[in-house]
This record gives C-alpha cells, sequence and structure tokens, in this order.
C-alpha cells in the first residue's frame, strides 16, 4: 500500500493524522482539504471492524460536491488496491420525497456515503461524519447536533470550510474554539500557509505536462489567484470572514424576537395535483388564502 506520506501535502497530513474526536478545519478556498478526507475516509472504510474500520457520512451544501467527493474515494481505492465496489447512486424513499444518496461498498464490509445535508439523514447512523464547507449549509448547530450523536459509539465529526460572513454559525463554532469554550481541535490554513507547504509546487508537478517550478512563477501564480478572486480574496483564500457576508439577520437576532403567543400558521395546498394548476388560478388561490 501507498504511503499517505507521499500522495499528500503536509498541510493534509497533518489533518488526516489528527486523530481528535471533533476536528474543525477553516481554510483556504481549493487547497485539497476533501481530497484528504477521501484518502483517510478509504482507509477507515477499507479495515475490518476489529483494526477500527467504520463507515463515513460526507455531508455538504451541494449534489456537485457530493459526486466529487464520492469519485475521490474511488480513485484513492484504486491507488491503494482497497477492494471496493463501483459508486453507487441510490434513489431512497424517505416520508413525502426522494432522496438521493451516493455510496461505495467495501469488502471489510463498511462504506462511504454521500447524503444530503439534512440532519436527518445521520438518523440510525454509526461512523465517521464529515460536514463540508459547512459554512455554507442550511442549519449548520442542528447538522452538529445530529454529528454529534454518532460520537456515543466511538466515531469522528470532521467540520471544514471556508469561511461565509462574520456572523455565520462556522465562525461563531471558530472562535468559540480559540477561546476555549469549545474543546475541538481546530487547523487554520490560508493560501499561503498551502503554499508554504508546497501546494504550487504540487500543481507544477501533477500538470499535465509538468511545469517547472520556479519562485517567480510561484509568486506569479499567487497573483493572479489573488486577482481572480479580487474583493473576496481575504475570506476566500486568508480565513478572514466578512463583515458585509452571510446572514443580514442572524438566528440569535430573530430568535430573540419571537414570541410564543404567536400562532404559526401553516399553508397547505388544496390538492394534491395544485403544481399542475393554470398559473392564474393557482395565483388567485394563493392570494385568497393570504
Amino acid at each position: 500500500m501507498n504511503s499517505v506520506a507521499n500522495v499528500l501535502i503536509p498541510y493534509q497530513r497533518r489533518w488526516v493524522g489528527d486523530k481528535n474526536r471533533v476536528k474543525v478545519w477553516e481554510k483556504s478556498r481549493r487547497m485539497g482539504a476533501s481530497y484528504a478526507e477521501a484518502l483517510a475516509s478509504v482507509l477507515e472504510a477499507a479495515q475490518s471492524a476489529d483494526a477500527g474500520g467504520q463507515d463515513t457520512f460526507y455531508l455538504s451544501y451541494n449534489k456537485e460536491m457530493t459526486q466529487t467527493f464520492i469519485r475521490d474515494c474511488a480513485y484513492w481505492a484504486k491507488i491503494f488496491n482497497v477492494v471496493a465496489g463501483e459508486a453507487e447512486e441510490l434513489v431512497l424513499k424517505d416520508e413525502d420525497r426522494d432522496i438521493t444518496v451516493y455510496r461505495i461498498r467495501f469488502a471489510s464490509g463498511f462504506s462511504i456515503w454521500g447524503l444530503p445535508p439534512e440532519p436527518r439523514s445521520l438518523r440510525s447512523k454509526q461512523g465517521r461524519v464529515i460536514i463540508d464547507e459547512a459554512a455554507f449549509v442550511d442549519d449548520l448547530p442542528e447538522l452538529m447536533k445530529a454529528a454529534f450523536a454518532l460520537l456515543m459509539w466511538g466515531g469522528s465529526v470532521s467540520i471544514l470550510s471556508t469561511h461565509n460572513g462574520e456572523d455565520n454559525p462556522f465562525n461563531e463554532l471558530v472562535k468559540e474554539i480559540r477561546s476555549g469554550v469549545k474543546r475541538y481541535s481546530l487547523h487554520r490554513t490560508t493560501l499561503d500557509d498551502a503554499i508554504g507547504d508546497g501546494l504550487y509546487k504540487t500543481i507544477c508537478k501533477r500538470a499535465t505536462p509538468p511545469r517547472q517550478w520556479s519562485k517567480e512563477a510561484e509568486e506569479e501564480w499567487r497573483a493572479g489567484i489573488i486577482a481572480d478572486f479580487a474583493d473576496g480574496a481575504d475570506e476566500e483564500l486568508f480565513c478572514i470572514p466578512n463583515r458585509s457576508s452571510g446572514a443580514y439577520l442572524t438566528t440569535a437576532m430573530v430568535e430573540s424576537c419571537m414570541s410564543e403567543s404567536v400562532p404559526l400558521i401553516t399553508w397547505e395546498s388544496p390538492a394534491k395535483d395544485f403544481v399542475d394548476w393554470p398559473k392564474e388560478v393557482a395565483a388567485t388561490y394563493t392570494r385568497g388564502w393570504l
């Protein structure tokens, strides 16, 4: 089996080597964090239960990221010569709607799953949980609450993301770790940290055809990346949350204005084929209800 040290950049190795039950990574965009998690997931799923193997459940805010993660897992399984089945796309019935999930099954009996970023996706599960680009999921606190339930029987939770505003729950989590309120492991990797660890050299080696590395070329590449992100560079590349992004009204602000005396009124469609009604008829009915 290939050595992890030979295929990962140092900051990726530090993340994979961190065996804390809960670990958080604030990071620059596009520096291979999910790629490293895919490798760790394959190594876990390939082991027997006696050796500490377990399932992995990956959740992110969009389907394309989940598909990419599963493809990366399939790639690592091939690189490490691990016996695994083909990646599967499954449609599961869940209450009132169908849910698309992804799975790779291993000879060990364990699997890697790509799930929708909803707390109920983790019901009755056991194993490792990865919440990727956590600052962009709809309800990070509830998703974390569901993920932490898996810790009771020996699982782990990895939370990784670029920032999405100063008031975002992900940034609040990072601040709580730094202040000692939450005793989780925290990693931080900016674009410059990644370059210092050899990111651009790795890009040069893996380019087709391979590029010749030089300090001048590296500095030119760095300047181009920063120019591409323009005003968003601090947040996207240097882990500095933007004051103007994220939710204008935070959850805490909204909850402080809520009153239990105000009733919650729920609208229900008048017929199963309501979505097929003529637009004008549906609009008239809806205005009447309002």
